[in-house]
């Protein structure tokens, strides 16, 4: 379910996304440490908009890609972010914003094993999907949390009570990712309403090889690619599992067997008169557990409209 819209976007309407989001941090007295992830992505975003500008001093051995993938990473997550502040104010997302600061900020690039920060970025990240969608959203305080025992994101979506647990899978194992899978099944139990799973695979995907194989023909070639990529870790998470094992884990369970699995890569594509251009992607996939139940009904089906509400406005962009 990727419905890719993304609309061309200038460099200036990621900047401008990422100059609100620093103005936000400095109003709620979020300092930004010199040597921070969040500061660095900064600077290269910013690296990627001069040299767009002043491309006659670019250095040769400069990393376009790699700038090209902070300024969109960053000014996305930026976007969802102000978006989120904007429907439901700031106090929602302090205790997150806080954490934000101290690990790796961006959706569309690997980070460390060690960084739990990172995955708790991803958790702001849903939770920003939720509330942009315009969801009454409370997100599990990064710091005071049950330890990973609750779900990471509670809402109400249709007048209904649904929680959502994300989990960051850092192996392209799929009993690994199974056991992540069946550790988010355990918090939404703990809570004893329906939910999903999302796992995040940014850290599994192959960023060097998607954007080296590029540029793509066109920006719905680099869609494909990076769905393709998704897709092999999906379907084999699904067919190294045993029937038996899956059943185990949803029949009669609050968590609905439908998984998404959420991944991001900036990549070169072709662009008919422009040129080359970096198309930021951004890909919900699906896993239906159950094959046998292609028409979903019931809680299966509101899943996933809840699903295509989260994969529509994580296709949502800027457009100040």
């Amino acid at each position: 379910m990727p419905h890719q819209n993304d609309e061309i976007r200038s460099y200036a309407h990621y900047d401008n996304e990422i100059l609100k989001l620093a103005k936000l941090l400095v109003e709620l007295g979020i300092e930004v440490d010199f040597d921070s992830d969040l500061n660095k992505q900064i600077y290269s975003a910013f690296r990627a908009l001069y040299y767009s500008v002043y491309a006659n001093e670019c250095p040769e051995d400069w990393d376009r890609a790699q700038d090209a993938g902070a300024l969109a990473g960053l000014g996305d997550l930026a976007f969802k972010i102000n978006r989120a502040v904007a429907a439901a104010g700031v106090d929602a997302l302090c205790p997150h914003l806080r954490s934000m600061v101290e690990g790796a900020v961006r959706m569309n690039a690997q980070s460390s094993v060690l960084d739990a920060n990172a995955n708790k970025n991803c958790e702001l990240y849903v939770g920003c999907l939720a509330l942009g969608a315009g969801l009454v959203v409370d997100l599990e305080d990064p710091v005071k949390s049950a330890g990973g025992s609750n779900p990471d994101v509670l809402l109400k979506f249709r007048q209904k009570d649904w929680s959502i647990a994300v989990k960051a899978s850092q192996v392209f194992k799929p009993p690994t990712i199974f056991g992540a899978i069946s550790s988010g099944v355990g918090q939404i139990e703990r809570a004893q309403r329906p939910g999903v799973v999302i796992v995040n695979v940014k850290n599994i995907l192959d960023h060097k090889k998607l954007i080296s194989d590029g540029p793509y023909p066109t920006p719905d070639a680099a869609v494909e690619a990076v769905c393709a990529a998704i897709d092999t870790i999906k379907d084999a998470v699904r067919a190294n599992i045993v029937d038996q094992d899956w059943d185990d884990l949803f029949r009669g369970k609050y968590a609905r067997p439908l998984i998404g699995f959420l991944g991001q890569v900036t990549v070169p594509a072709m662009l008919p008169v422009v040129g080359r251009i970096f198309v930021p992607v951004k890909a919900m996939r699906i896993l239906r557990v159950y094959d046998a139940l292609p028409n979903l009904e019931g809680l299966n089906e509101e899943a996933g409209h809840l699903f295509d509400a989260l994969n529509h406005e994580l296709q949502r962009n800027s457009s100040s």
